[in-house]
């Protein structure tokens, strides 16, 4: 995914394989906006295959929340179904849940961006997004896009034990 005029590419990949009830009572609220999404596209592409994490949209759209000021952010806390303070706490406590021992073979959580060389984040933008989302940060030259997407693949293949299969 290309955000931003090839600015900055924003990775969530969540493999989950645990029922709704282990997970609702902290992430219902984020991941209500995530089935909707996911109701969309199936109703938009009927006769294929679609397969999308709740979870991963409503951490994606959080991840970007501390970038986000004015109308931008209120949408986004609207639509996610947020406090004004956002996800934080709460997505701490389900990635936690998520990723105990138990279910270290099942669920992987990886968050990632890639910002195009020469583009500067602020750094409170970035830490507050390791620290929420566990959301690592690497720069990447998108004037080579096979090189790109090359660096996204192979970060994504080692970040989450080779699930899911795709490419860029």
């Amino acid at each position: 995914m290309f955000v931003a005029l090839h600015v900055c590419v924003l990775v969530a990949v969540c493999s989950l394989s645990v029922s709704a009830s282990q997970s609702s009572s902290y992430g219902e609220r984020g991941s209500d906006l995530g089935l909707q999404v996911f109701l969309r596209v199936v109703q938009d592409k009927p006769r294929e295959n679609v397969v999308m994490s709740p979870h991963g949209v409503a951490s994606i759209l959080g991840m970007l929340l501390p970038g986000a000021h004015g109308d931008t952010r209120r949408q986004l806390l609207t639509g996610l179904k947020y406090k004004k303070s956002g996800p934080y706490k709460m997505l701490r406590k389900l990635h936690k849940a998520l990723t105990t021992k138990s279910n270290a073979d099942i669920v992987t959580i990886a968050n990632a961006l890639f910002p195009n060389k020469g583009f500067s984040m602020k750094e409170d933008f970035l830490t507050t997004n390791r620290e929420n989302f566990m959301c690592e940060s690497q720069t990447i030259d998108y004037s080579n896009p096979e090189k790109a997407a090359e660096t996204i693949n192979e970060w994504v293949k080692s970040s989450t034990k080779g699930k899911p299969r795709f490419n860029l």
